[in-house]
């Protein structure tokens, strides 16, 4: 994925933290699962809200993103909503679950 290019999610619901560092502390405790299935995607996000005493977004599948900065797995995303976080995208889940707009400028 490249910073500044606008990507699709075309596969499961993203997790969104509110920084890197709660990224990263979810995922050092073993509590980020990037992806999360339809059906625990509430769940998944109120018991990290929780965990991280922050506010866990889950972000659907077919939602657009910008891509503003990236280290490492870590991946912070600008959404037309306003949302704006981290996800963790391993280089797998990035071949494999999003897809590059390409817009004609």
């Amino acid at each position: 994925m490249n910073v500044g290019k606008l990507y699709q999610i075309n596969k499961y619901y993203w997790m969104l933290f509110p920084s890197k560092e709660k990224a990263v502390a979810a995922k050092k405790h073993g509590l980020a699962r990037r992806i999360v299935r339809r059906q625990h995607r509430t769940a998944a996000a109120s018991y990290l809200s929780k965990r991280l005493e922050c506010s866990v977004s889950c972000i659907p599948e077919g939602r657009m993103f910008i891509l503003l900065d990236q280290n490492g797995i870590y991946h912070k995303a600008f959404f037309p909503d306003g949302n704006l976080g981290w996800i963790i995208v391993t280089e797998n889940s990035e071949e494999n679950h999003f897809n590059e707009v390409k817009v004609d400028w």
